[in-house]
């Protein structure tokens, strides 16, 4: 979900920034192209000094200084602008309310503080970005997520919507997984801690990567993104376990009722109860 947030009047602050552009692109067609041809011309010609100089030795020459100077204007600008280049093309980026743009096509929009968002903004994740595409709308604290807001991820086609402490799922939060996802129909609704399912919550698999788990939901406690506590795990065909889990296994006494409505009881050590397995003959 790319939505953009720029205007008519907004965007003509935009041509400041593909001024810049331009500069850069300059810069780096000079340390690319021409600078190592002239270098190769010129040792091509003290090689070849003492025979015919020919085309060819001059495109080897250029080729390979070409090549190291990419790959060293690449090294020296990451060391010097670990980011994409940006530039503020309307309002204060500083301190005040802005839009700043990277020249990756990321976008950063809202209020600033000491060059930082704060309150409610804006983000998406440029074309360069491990993230290209996510975009992130709601409450900022010193530029990182904190507080309420809605996180898309465009690769997963996946959604957060709820609370974050420090960049991460913090509260109460809601993620699902849309159609275009590995796991379609998916969603987790309840408590997260740093960015993991903890607390009571409920799972829905949707559709998984193991076909047993396909449809299944759990509703109950959680640790560390694993079943830990009580719940209740149904199964799509209608049988269902209630009872004590730990670390994503039935564990401690429970009930297993079958999807005719037949109850058991009995107890669960590591995910596996010795009478019900004999009982269902596995």
């Amino acid at each position: 979900m790319m939505v953009s947030f720029i205007s008519s009047d907004e965007s003509r602050g935009i041509g400041s920034a593909a001024l810049l552009v331009f500069i850069f692109l300059l810069v780096l067609v000079l340390l690319t192209v021409l600078i190592p041809f002239s270098i190769g011309v010129i040792i091509s010609l003290l090689s070849f000094s003492r025979v015919s100089v020919t085309g060819g030795a001059i495109i080897v020459h250029w080729l390979f200084l070409t090549v190291l100077g990419y790959f060293g204007s690449i090294i020296v600008w990451k060391q010097f602008h670990p980011v994409a280049p940006s530039a503020c093309v309307q309002g204060d980026c500083k301190n005040g309310n802005g839009i700043k743009i990277y020249f990756d096509q990321g976008l950063e929009k809202g209020t600033w503080k000491d060059g930082k968002l704060e309150g409610n903004c804006y983000q998406l994740f440029g074309k360069t970005s491990e993230f290209s595409g996510d975009s992130y709308e709601g409450e900022f604290k010193r530029g990182v997520y904190w507080g309420k807001g809605t996180y898309y991820d465009e690769s997963e086609d996946s959604k957060y919507v709820g609370n974050w402490v420090k960049g991460k799922p913090n509260g109460k939060g809601l993620a699902t997984w849309g159609e275009k996802s590995k796991f379609p129909g998916r969603y987790y609704d309840g408590e997260w801690k740093d960015g993991l399912m903890h607390g009571y919550g409920t799972k829905f698999w949707g559709k998984a990567e193991v076909d047993k788990y396909t449809n299944n939901k759990y509703t109950g406690e959680w640790k560390n993104d694993k079943m830990d506590g009580f719940g209740k795990y149904d199964w799509a065909d209608g049988s269902y376990y209630e009872g004590p889990w730990k670390n994503d296994e039935q564990d401690g006494d429970g009930i297993y009722v079958f999807k005719d409505g037949e109850v058991f009881k009995g107890h669960w050590e590591n995910g596996y109860c010795e009478v019900l397995a004999k009982k269902m003959g596995l």
